[in-house]
């Protein structure tokens, strides 16, 4: 305990504020959610009623609370040169010492105006007997045989806090953004925390509840990858001790959960778990030609995307070998290399012309990922390789004159002037249309 002195004004203002306790000392007494014949607070409430009548607040018994009021109560009659300050995981609370009160029970009475110190009034009794203590500023609530907080208080408490919130299918949801987690409180009151969210939300919420073990009365659960089994609860101590922000735990979560699923045997995208090998790949277009092989891959598989792509470069090293054999009768060191060479190989008989130079290549290959890919996937796919003037200006010529998905932020306007000119040629090319003539008029652009 750290002690602090007090000027005689300060003084003043402490007797004050006891003196505006005993003026009404029943709202140290918190509002009974339910009852029982082991909860006390009801007994309080009575006998701090009768001790008010009579004028007389002393108290000679064994009783922390009791014994912290009749403390309070002589303290307003004597000198307090001097203050112990508590600290608690909220910050300090100065009081006055007085005999062997408790001193938090003490500090909690004394400061009874205060919606988080005033719990400490009854720290003893929580821990002895179970209670749980709700505070807020609109709110002073006591649970004896494990009665929940209404929704309201949470509502409360969250917005004295400064969380923002709205209300969406009977859950307190706090962002909107995916992934998220869930607190149940005593298996009643849900929020919904979403991955925006940069609050420190179940450290703010505990800060107005006083319990003996709040891992017991708190739950936190998270819809993303939920194959993957329940979490260290270590994170749960940390996030309710503010040792974690809401994204911090969120990210915890995300992260453990993608290495369980893969160290577990599991298949997971984005946030969602498959049941099976199968119902895996049929979520990833393309994936189905390659089944034989995947099942012989020997562990778990997590994707941020359904994309082909990612998965093979995960399993290439392990497979890859054995599908690029299957596929081109030859290894490749990557899937892209292995699909380059079968679309060469594939659309090589395809194309009507020779290419004279390393522009007219460009042109060729748009034509052959064409003839092989369709439209959208060969703009797509060529737009990466337009490292120039001409280049972009025959992609754009493509565009124009077959299609395909928009691309026009990678051209500026000598592109686009060159690609008009050259767009009928390049159509009539791509649909193998007066190949000769056409090839005669763009070599005039593209040398």
């Amino acid at each position: 305990m750290k002690l602090k002195s007090l000027s005689k004004d300060d003084q003043s203002r402490i007797k004050k504020r006891f003196q505006d306790l005993f003026s009404d000392p029943e709202r140290i007494i918190p509002e009974l959610l339910d009852s029982s014949i082991f909860c006390p607070i009801e007994s309080y409430r009575k006998k701090i009623r009768r001790m008010k009548e009579r004028g007389d607040f002393s108290y000679s018994g064994s009783d922390s609370f009791l014994s912290a009021i009749s403390e309070t109560f002589s303290a307003i009659k004597t000198d307090i040169p001097i203050m112990g300050v508590l600290k608690t995981p909220y910050g300090s609370l100065s009081y006055v010492k007085r005999g062997n009160v408790d001193d938090r029970v003490l500090a909690g009475v004394q400061n009874w105006d205060n919606d988080v110190w005033r719990m400490f009034s009854f720290y003893n009794l929580v821990m002895s007997k179970n209670l749980r203590i709700f505070s807020s500023k609109n709110y002073y609530l006591a649970s004896c045989r494990g009665a929940p907080p209404p929704v309201e208080f949470i509502q409360d408490a969250l917005s004295e806090d400064g969380i923002r919130f709205e209300i969406l299918d009977s859950s307190i949801h706090i962002g909107r953004q995916d992934p998220s987690f869930t607190i149940t409180i005593m298996s009643a009151v849900r929020l919904v925390v979403h991955a925006d969210s940069k609050y420190r939300t179940g450290f703010s919420l505990l800060r107005h509840m006083l319990m003996r073990n709040p891992q017991e009365d708190i739950d936190l659960t998270s819809d993303f990858l939920d194959c993957a089994g329940s979490d260290d609860r270590g994170l749960l101590g940390r996030y309710l001790s503010g040792d974690l922000d809401d994204r911090h735990l969120l990210d915890q979560i995300v992260s453990m959960r993608k290495s369980k699923v893969i160290r577990s045997g599991y298949y997971g995208i984005g946030s969602t778990c498959y049941d099976s090998l199968d119902s895996f790949i049929s979520a990833i277009d393309g994936a189905q030609e390659y089944a034989e092989f995947l099942r012989d891959y020997g562990s778990g598989i997590y994707l941020e995307s359904p994309s082909l792509a990612k998965l093979m470069e995960i399993v290439w090293p392990d497979i890859g070998d054995r599908i690029s054999e299957t596929v081109i009768g030859k290894p490749s060191r990557s899937f892209a290399e292995m699909v380059a060479a079968r679309s060469q190989a594939e659309n090589e008989v395809k194309l009507d012309f020779i290419p004279w130079s390393e522009d007219s290549r460009f042109l060729a290959d748009l034509i052959r990922a064409y003839r092989s890919n369709g439209l959208q996937p060969a703009v797509m796919e060529m737009k990466d390789r337009a490292k120039n003037h001409v280049q972009r200006s025959i992609l754009y010529a493509f565009t124009v004159g077959i299609g395909g998905t928009s691309v026009g932020y990678l051209f500026d306007d000598d592109d686009r002037k060159l690609g008009m000119e050259i767009s009928d040629y390049v159509r009539g090319l791509a649909n193998s249309e007066n190949v000769d003539e056409n090839i005669r008029r763009i070599r005039a652009y593209i040398p």
